[in-house]
C-alpha cells in the first residue's frame, strides 16, 4: 500500500490535474506508477511526462541500451516498480535472459560492449555520483556529446522516478 493516496482516475481532479492526467494517459496508454503520485502536483507530472516521453521514445540509442540503463538504475536503487515494469520492455527490446539476469544480480557489472559501457556509466553516477575520467573518455569515444547528454539525463530521470516510487512505496 502506498503512503499517500494514488490518483487512478480523472474524477475529482482539478483542471490542471486533468490536463496532466490526459497527457500521461495519451502518451503511455494509462496512468500508473510514479504518475499516480506525481499528479498531486500536476506541474511536476506534466514536466515528468514530457521529459520521460523524450527519454523513452526520442533517444537515438539502441533500445537495448536504454532498457539496460533503466534496469541498472532500478536495480541499484532497489526500485521494484521500475525493475518490474522494464524487465519485459527490456526483453522486448532484445535484451537476452542472460543480460537481464546479469543486471538483476549485479547491476550489469559483467555486461560487455555498448551495454557494458552504458551500464558502467549508470553504475558510476548512481553509486559514485561522478563518472571517472577514463570511463568518460571511453564513452566520449563511443557517443556524441548530445548522446552523452541523453545518457546522463536518462540515468537522472530514472533516479528521480525511483526516488518518488520508493518514497511513497509504490509497488508493482
Amino acid at each position: 500500500m502506498t503512503r499517500i493516496k494514488v490518483i487512478n482516475g480523472r474524477d475529482g481532479l482539478s483542471p490542471a490535474q486533468q490536463e496532466a492526467y490526459d497527457a500521461v494517459a495519451g502518451s503511455r496508454g494509462a496512468v500508473v506508477g510514479p504518475f499516480t503520485v506525481l499528479l498531486h502536483r500536476p506541474e511536476i507530472a506534466a514536466a515528468a511526462e514530457a521529459l520521460g516521453g523524450y527519454l523513452r521514445y526520442g533517444l537515438s540509442f539502441d533500445p537495448r541500451v536504454r532498457e539496460a540503463v533503466i534496469l541498472t538504475v532500478a536495480t541499484l536503487l532497489e526500485c521494484e516498480f521500475e525493475r518490474s515494469a522494464h524487465e519485459q520492455l527490456g526483453a522486448n527490446a532484445g535484451l537476452s535472459a542472460t543480460d537481464l539476469e546479469t543486471i538483476r544480480t549485479d547491476g550489469g557489472k559483467e555486461l560487455t560492449g555498448e551495454l557494458g559501457l552504458a551500464t558502467q556509466i549508470a553504475r558510476a553516477l548512481v553509486l559514485e555520483h561522478r563518472i571517472p575520467d577514463a570511463l568518460f573518455a571511453r564513452a566520449k569515444a563511443r557517443w556524441s556529446e548530445p548522446e552523452l547528454v541523453d545518457l546522463a539525463s536518462l540515468i537522472g530521470y530514472y533516479q528521480f522516478l525511483a526516488a518518488v516510487l520508493n518514497a511513497f512505496e509504490v509497488t508493482p
